[in-house]
């Protein structure tokens, strides 16, 4: 297809803010390849403020627009649309996703040809969500559908990252026997042809070191993840985002071998570089933390764990109290999306109840059910929606508050049945406090 060209009227066309986010109708009916772009880089600025459900909303807008100007076989028409499956995979809304990936595909593959890098794209996004919403086999289908295209069209090497998304799903479906094999594969394709600095090659060998690791192969993984760590080193350098997570990732497997002072010495050098990079606040950087203060509580000092991790995180963790002077509240945090922000909540909520601080804990419960209540097509939101209900369940118990409790528990009981597999831990665990509660 001949790339696009804007007319010369065009060339000179600027658009003001009001233009994107209150479109006039004829704006809308003509809509120009110009304003296409000028918006989608008004949303590039909204996602880079973590304002994703303004741009959803605008990218909604412009894709209906889109489509009646161009058609769905439109090129932009695909970007648009892949731009918005996107967003709603970052908002954990996969069912939303679906239905515009599973189209999208289709048409892609229809346009541009199976192999085309945009098909490859979109089909990665659709397994993404399949996987989110545990449609296991549908995502192995795909990929392995995609797998065979693609060796027949272009060579085993061009199989190497969808090999790679299956491998993640045989993770991820705790099958590594299964993953081991395509990840072996994967990298015997490929590693000799596109060379070991290779972005792709680099996440095979990791995953691969992992599932290594996963199996009690430690004298595979270890020359793995050193392989791993030299390479990302020379092609990244040492503060690159990519270089700091091969080293959390050894440094955990270093801890799994009870290596502790060599995972140690990595944990520190990560957590060093994220306060730098990221901040005392950021999510990443308590993570971090939190990994070094179960390290050193491996080393058995208990002393620099309590110094070392972040506080909330090591009491929920070790059921401890959080010490003289310790927050009342939730920490304000930085960098973290919507869903994010409730996790955080929800583990400080836990935390309360670990130390019998039931009231502050069912307030910051119910407080969390109200807010779920308004999510419910966001599947995350419904798995903590389940789980606040049941706590506060818990919470009332404690509180001789029988009648609540079970109400809560049999609220969390129906919206676990409708939200997950009947025959998930989390089903029988509400499943069993119901019924301890009515004996």
């Amino acid at each position: 297809m001949t790339p696009y060209r804007l007319d010369p009227a065009e060339e000179e066309q600027t658009y003001t803010f009001n233009d994107v986010f209150n479109p006039s109708a004829k704006l809308l009916n003509s809509c120009p390849r110009s304003y296409i772009w000028a918006t989608r880089e008004e949303v590039s600025t909204l996602l880079h403020n973590s304002r994703h459900e303004l741009a959803a909303e605008v990218l909604q807008r412009l894709l209906t627009a889109q489509e009646v100007a161009y058609g769905t076989e439109d090129l932009e028409v695909l970007r648009t649309t892949y731009q918005l499956a996107i967003i709603r995979q970052k908002q954990c809304q996969h069912k939303k996703a679906e239905g515009l990936l599973e189209p999208l595909t289709a048409t892609s593959t229809r346009v541009l040809g199976s192999a085309h890098p945009s098909t490859l794209n979109t089909a990665h996004a659709l397994v993404h969500t399949y996987r989110a919403l545990k449609k296991f086999n549908e995502a192995e289908i795909l990929l392995k559908k995609n797998i065979q295209l693609l060796i027949a069209q272009a060579g085993p090497d061009l199989a190497l990252v969808t090999r790679n998304h299956l491998g993640l799903l045989y993770v991820q479906q705790k099958r590594p026997a299964e993953a081991r094999k395509c990840f072996e594969t994967a990298l015997a394709d490929s590693e000799s042809v596109r060379g070991p600095n290779d972005i792709d090659v680099l996440s095979v060998i990791g995953n691969l070191a992992y599932v290594y690791r996963d199996l009690g192969l430690w004298k595979e993984a270890e020359p793995l993840y050193n392989k791993a760590l030299a390479t990302t080193v020379q092609t990244y350098g040492i503060e690159h985002p990519e270089t700091i997570a091969t080293m959390a990732s050894f440094a955990a497997s270093y801890a799994e071998m009870g290596r502790w002072h060599d995972a140690r010495v990595l944990a520190e050098k990560v957590l060093a570089a994220r306060q730098r990079q990221l901040g005392a606040n950021h999510i990443e950087t308590l993570k971090s933390q939190y990994n070094l203060g179960n390290i050193y509580l491996g080393q058995g000092s208990f002393p620099e764990a309590l110094a070392s991790g972040h506080i909330l995180m090591l009491a929920l963790a070790l059921r401890l109290p959080y010490g003289n002077g310790a927050s009342t509240s939730p920490p304000a945090l930085t960098g973290l999306k919507k869903w994010e922000c409730f996790r955080w909540q929800h583990f400080y909520a836990v935390c309360l109840i670990n130390n019998e601080r039931y009231d502050e804990a069912g307030a910051l419960h119910a407080k969390l059910i109200g807010n779920f209540e308004s999510e419910e097509d966001n599947e995350y939101y419904s798995h903590c929606f389940s789980q606040s209900l049941y706590d506060l369940g818990r919470i009332r118990k404690h509180q001789s508050r029988f009648r609540e409790a079970e109400s809560y528990f049999r609220q969390a009981l129906a919206v676990t049945e409708a939200t997950e597999d009947v025959d998930s831990k989390a089903y029988y665990i509400r499943v069993e406090a119901l019924i301890s509660l009515l004996r």
